[in-house]
C-alpha cells in the first residue's frame, strides 16, 4: 500500500475508486450532471461515471456555474465523493466547498501521474491519502 499526503482545502474522509485525467476538468461540458457519466468525446474516461469516485486532474477549468452543476449531480446521487488535483483552482475549491467533499491538492508530486483508473483510494482528514 503506497500513501501520499497532501494540502488540505476541506478536510474529510472518503473511500473510492480514482478516475484519473490528465489535463483540467469541469464540472461544466466535462460531465452530466443528470447521470455522472463523462461527457469528453474522445476521452478515453468518455461514458464512465463520477459516481462514488474519486475524482483525480490537473486543475480546473470552466466558469461560476460550475460548483451549481457538482451541486446537481450530488443531488442526483451521481457525484463524486472527492477530489485530488495537482494544483486546485479557486473554481474547483468551491466546487467542493459547496457539496462538502474532500479536496487536496500540493502531493509534491503529480498525482494525475501517480495515480491511475482503478486504484482504490482513501483519504483522511489529514491530507493522507492511502492507495490500495
Amino acid at each position: 500500500m503506497k500513501s501520499f499526503k497532501g494540502r488540505v482545502l476541506n478536510p474529510g474522509r472518503a473511500k473510492g475508486e480514482a478516475l484519473v485525467f490528465n489535463l483540467p476538468f469541469s464540472f461544466i461540458g466535462d460531465m452530466s450532471p443528470k447521470t455522472g457519466e463523462i461527457t469528453m468525446v474522445g476521452h478515453p474516461n468518455f461514458g464512465m461515471s463520477v459516481k462514488n469516485k474519486v475524482l483525480v486532474f490537473q486543475t480546473g477549468r470552466g466558469g461560476t456555474i460550475a460548483p451549481y452543476m457538482l451541486y446537481e449531480a450530488v443531488k442526483n446521487n451521481v457525484g463524486p465523493c472527492a477530489i485530488l488535483c495537482d494544483n486546485a483552482d479557486m473554481l474547483t475549491l468551491e466546487c467542493a466547498l459547496t457539496v462538502d467533499i474532500p479536496i487536496y491538492d500540493a502531493f509534491g508530486e503529480k498525482i494525475t501521474e501517480v495515480l491511475k483508473n482503478g486504484d482504490m483510494v482513501e483519504l483522511e482528514p489529514d491530507g493522507t491519502c492511502y492507495v490500495r
